[in-house]
């Protein structure tokens, strides 16, 4: 009885260690309206550790906490950029804080299944400089791969403490990993300097008459893989461009795609 008890905690043993050093993978679909065309976007979100790649269009982000930096890939002009995780300087100005930075969460009592998993949802509401937005999520603490993914958000958030991004003083955010998301953002106010005061009344009519923006997202595979180190390193042979600001979605003095 003895062995068989210590057999079960070996195997308990390997299997938790074998566990923590497995990533999770989610691929999600977003579609944003209330810009124009309709725009739908297929992202894929790899978590390992303490880094996170993002992959979705035409470029990709890897965030290594580890060592507090951040990568910008472009595959198709095989070119990145690397700056400081959290950022700094002007970058920080340009990116902003989070989205949905400072919301006020409560939960719902629904619940639904996203993917084949049942998640518990949660309503929240915030403003920002220049508008107002109200969000939905639908979170699950139990779907494969939620241990890495928490742990990971966790890590992120004392890594952006005292930072621009700091969150540690925010709303908590429901805990869990969301299934899916249906935000609604309004502008109310865009301020432009030396802006004409008739202009600027038309530009405030424009912004009052303007639709929200929608934007739905929602996953559609969740798993949990072992992933190579080399899922998050920038590819051999690509390029470093200096950071500066971007046109037509690349860095500045990138070569152009090839036709």
């Amino acid at each position: 009885m003895k062995k068989l008890a210590a057999a079960i905690a070996a195997i308990a043993v390997f299997t938790a260690s074998s566990l923590a050093m497995a990533g999770v993978v989610l691929v999600q679909k977003e579609q944003v309206t209330g810009t124009g065309q309709p725009q739908n976007t297929e992202r894929t979100l790899m978590i390992q550790g303490n880094k996170e790649k993002m992959v979705s269009g035409t470029h990709q982000v890897i965030t290594d906490l580890d060592k507090g930096t951040m990568y910008i890939i472009y595959p198709n002009r095989k070119v990145y950029v690397q700056m400081p995780f959290p950022p700094t300087g002007p970058m920080a100005k340009v990116m902003g804080k989070p989205a949905f930075h400072g919301a006020t969460f409560k939960k719902t009592g629904k619940s639904r299944t996203v993917a084949g998993f049942k998640c518990e949802e949660y309503a929240g509401s915030g403003k920002f400089q220049s508008g107002e937005y109200t969000i939905n999520e639908c979170v699950s603490a139990s779907v494969p791969g939620a241990a890495e993914f928490l742990a990971f958000e966790a890590n992120m958030v004392k890594k952006l403490k005292g930072s621009a991004y700091d969150m540690s003083s925010d709303h908590p955010m429901p805990h869990g990993v969301p299934l899916a998301q249906d935000a609604s953002t309004r502008l109310t106010k865009i301020t432009i300097p030396n802006l004409p005061p008739k202009e600027a009344e038309k530009l405030q009519q424009e912004i009052k008459n303007h639709p929200p923006i929608i934007s739905r997202v929602e996953v559609v595979k969740i798993s949990v893989e072992k992933l190579p180190a080399s899922t998050f390193e920038v590819p051999a042979g690509f390029q470093k461009q200096e950071l500066g600001m971007f046109h037509g979605g690349a860095p500045q003095g990138a070569p152009a795609p090839k036709k």
